[in-house]
């Protein structure tokens, strides 16, 4: 069993059946302090690795790294750098390198897994008519290419591993806002717009953004994060304190947790991710705290 930083939590939570499995979240515990008792202040990111888990601890201005070892999770370092004042969303490569969006700057960071400052990331020959852009989120596939969802020019730029530039997705901006973007492991994109609770695609080598749901606002108040496995998306509801499940087809499964303050409940999250062993994280704003979940199929 996975055990918390500060405390060791045992919730089986209700869920819901659907077609031949039910999905299952077991909260397992809860990320509240760093190594020397310091606690998380407003989270709003949360990266997984292999092995390890980086926490944006927006309000203390730093990232907190924790890592995965015989089912306990156990505090690292801590990551502070001179170029980085607000980190609001952290992803990590195959390589365990660290990339952070400073919500107050719009730069992206790349720092080694040990927290060394290697560079923004500023892709060259980043095509018109805007020749800079404004991050608003990030994701990485497997094979480290970044996609950056940039609002300043509607579109999500797709760059190597390196950065280098390779294309872009344009999409259409209407009425919304649009918050976040995920990517599996097929290379297939998703795209969230959170005033309008819609949800796009783009399958790997299209040109454009496909509508895969609308309407979600009858399941979701505010959604704001994404996350994807095979069989599923999971939705981040930061005003409902909830998690819209999706199946990869974009129909509306179910909702997992609820508002509230005990372990297993969610006050304003605003970030979610998913390792390779089947646990979720999520950055649970509103109660200073990352909680950890196990995933379980059960089949009907």
């Amino acid at each position: 069993m996975m055990k918390s930083i500060m405390m060791i939590t045992v919730l089986l939570l209700p869920v819901a059946a659907f077609g031949a499995e039910t999905l299952r979240l077991r909260a397992v515990g809860s990320i509240y302090s760093d190594v020397a008792g310091l606690g998380v202040l407003e989270p709003e990111g949360v990266g997984c690795g292999k092995l390890a888990v980086v926490v944006a601890d927006t309000g203390h201005g730093r990232l907190q790294q924790y890592t995965l070892a015989e089912g306990t999770i156990k505090p690292g370092a801590e990551i502070k750098a001179q170029q980085m004042a607000y980190p609001q969303r952290v992803r990590l490569n195959s390589k365990g390198d660290i990339f952070v969006l400073d919500g107050k700057q719009h730069r992206i960071l790349r720092l080694t897994a040990t927290g060394e400052f290697k560079g923004y990331v500023e892709p060259a020959g980043l095509p018109g008519p805007a020749t800079s852009w404004i991050p608003k989120s990030f994701a990485i596939d497997p094979n480290d290419n970044l996609y950056v969802l940039d609002v300043s020019a509607s579109r999500v730029v797709v760059l190597g591993a390196e950065g280098k530039f390779q294309k872009q997705i344009k999409y259409t901006q209407q009425e919304g806002f649009f918050s976040d973007v995920a990517v599996d492991a097929r290379g297939t994109l998703f795209l969230l717009d959170s005033v309008t609770a819609s949800l796009y695609s783009a399958e790997q080598g299209a040109e454009a953004f496909s509508l895969l749901t609308a309407g979600l606002k009858e399941y979701a108040d505010f959604p704001t994060a994404l996350a994807v496995d095979r069989k599923r998306i999971y939705v981040v509801d930061q005003n409902g304190g909830r998690i819209a499940v999706l199946g990869r087809d974009g129909t509306f499964q179910g909702h997992k947790l609820r508002m509230g303050w005990k372990e297993g409940e969610l006050r304003y999250p605003s970030d979610i991710c998913l390792d390779d062993a089947g646990n979720l994280f999520l950055a649970d704003r509103g109660n200073n705290r990352v909680q950890v979940f196990f995933r379980e199929e059960e089949s009907k």
